[in-house]
């Protein structure tokens, strides 16, 4: 097969031609040279994952108590856990909830503050994706699914 080269890769309309083409560039040039940019990129997967195994475990070791509710359906946090583990409670059950598509985690934290806010009554309402919101209202989550929303 021959090569080809798509003149859309050129163009600066595209997102994906402006990171290459000038955002990766400059990361280069403020890390040093493209292998400092790399290996720092790769120094932070490698503790993320570090994190990520630690989460799993202490998720795995604590798992949270949902004597007070019916956690498949609604989130509660668990105020004497550390914040970060609350947070990935959260975003685990908005996945779980979503059927394990994934929620952005500028999602997850507006819905957290929300929750550390619990501002009296009335409930909030956040788009977490693919049709799906997730309510707030009195210290708790619940989500709400496409086909189950009023029209």
């Amino acid at each position: 097969m021959e090569w080809r080269e798509d003149k859309s890769n050129e163009s600066g309309v595209y997102r994906r031609n402006r990171v290459r083409a000038e955002l990766i560039p400059i990361l280069q040039s403020l890390a040093g040279s493209p292998k400092a940019l790399t290996d720092r990129i790769n120094e932070l997967s490698a503790q993320a994952s570090l994190l990520e195994s630690w989460i799993d475990e202490y998720l795995e070791s604590k798992p949270q108590n949902h004597s007070h509710c019916n956690h498949t359906k609604v989130f509660t946090p668990d105020l004497s856990e550390p914040k970060l583990i609350q947070r990935e409670r959260l975003a685990r059950f908005l996945t779980r909830r979503k059927g394990g598509d994934a929620v952005f985690a500028r999602s997850v934290q507006a819905i957290f503050e929300m929750l550390e806010k619990n501002e009296g009554g009335g409930t909030k309402t956040v788009d977490i994706g693919g049709g799906y919101q997730a309510l707030c209202q009195g210290g708790e989550v619940r989500v709400v699914e496409p086909e189950s929303r009023e029209s």
